[in-house]
């Protein structure tokens, strides 16, 4: 009776986990949350948040133009607060197949900011297939992260890029941002670069919209 007890409680907790949301609005999950739109596109946003925080934030920071556009946003949380590491990419991967596989998308786009932009540039270049583009707040390549990145020369498997950094970012300076600019460019990679003049060191929610006007572009 016990063991009956215990394996339905156990199948009780996965099934909240794994659950399938049809109504719209935002769900949290102990590693994740999700936007689900009033009207889907069948369209997804899968945006990685910066060191210390949590993914709730950026479902904020996406609500507006994922509602208008018809778009679900998921925001996984890492594994350490302090940060992303090489042990959340399958974690991340999977909870990125299963959205897809639920919730019939036929797009995606990955978004990150600060440290969650790095791990999307990781993410994205290393995983092209799942992906139809990246999109980065202050992300980077750094030198030691190049040496995982598996690049490709073929150009149906080079995922289109695109980098936004500040000018008023004082953590990130701007010749960093520059300098990963053309690293990604001389690998022969289809990126794109903003620099925002009244951009700080943050997801700059003004150009949202333009980012899912690019991400449109590129389909």
């Amino acid at each position: 009776m016990i063991k009956i007890a215990k394996a339905i409680i156990c199948f009780y907790l996965s099934a909240v986990v794994f659950a399938v949301y049809t109504f719209p609005g935002v769900y949290s999950e102990n590693d994740y949350f999700l936007f689900l739109p009033k009207h889907s596109m069948h369209k997804l946003i899968v945006v990685l948040h910066g060191s210390g925080e949590r993914g709730g934030n950026y479902i904020d920071a996406w609500k507006k133009e994922a509602e208008e556009g018809g778009y679900l946003v998921l925001a996984p949380n890492s594994i350490n607060k302090a940060g992303w590491s090489g042990e959340d990419a399958l974690k991340v991967l999977n909870l990125v197949k299963k959205i897809q596989r639920d919730y019939e998308i036929k797009d995606t786009l990955l978004n990150g900011s600060s440290s969650g932009g790095h791990f999307a540039l990781y993410l994205g270049v290393n995983n092209y297939q799942m992906f139809n583009g990246v999109a980065t707040f202050m992300g980077l390549i750094s030198n030691d992260m190049d040496k995982s990145i598996r690049y490709m020369k073929d150009i149906n498997k080079q995922i289109p890029i695109l980098l936004v950094h500040g000018l008023l970012d004082d953590k990130i300076p701007i010749q960093y941002a520059r300098w990963n600019y053309r690293n990604i460019q001389a690998k022969g990679y289809p990126v794109t670069y903003w620099e925002e003049p009244d951009m700080k060191h943050e997801h700059y929610m003004k150009v949202n919209k333009d980012i899912l006007n690019w991400f449109e572009s590129i389909l």
